[in-house]
């Protein structure tokens, strides 16, 4: 079962449905991607414990995200993100985040 994931600088604009799917998933990297904004399916990532998302066109997270309980990582450095939901402040086991330079 897979673990981790990395697509880095492919060109994406979307996140691929398929992914949202991978229930074992414990770390995707998305940086480099011209990504607008991640999948509700998000939240159905409950083995995730390191998201990295850096260097993309995000201008916000999904509320769903919260349902990532294990999530211990997120680094969103350098998007375009200015406000954060509520939800994500209900993230029990979240241990680093970085959010430098989003503007």
């Amino acid at each position: 079962r897979l673990k981790k994931f990395a697509a880095v600088e492919n060109g994406w604009t979307t996140v691929p449905a398929p992914l949202m799917r991978l229930d074992s998933l414990e770390e995707l990297i998305l940086n480099y991607n011209p990504i607008a904004s991640l999948p509700s399916g998000i939240g159905r990532l409950k083995r995730l414990k390191a998201l990295r998302l850096c260097v993309m066109h995000l201008t916000g997270l999904p509320p769903e995200i919260a349902a990532c309980d294990s999530l211990e990582e997120l680094d969103i450095y350098r998007n375009g993100i200015k406000t954060l939901s509520p939800q994500f402040c209900r993230m029990p086991n979240l241990k680093y985040f970085s959010f430098g330079s989003n503007r």
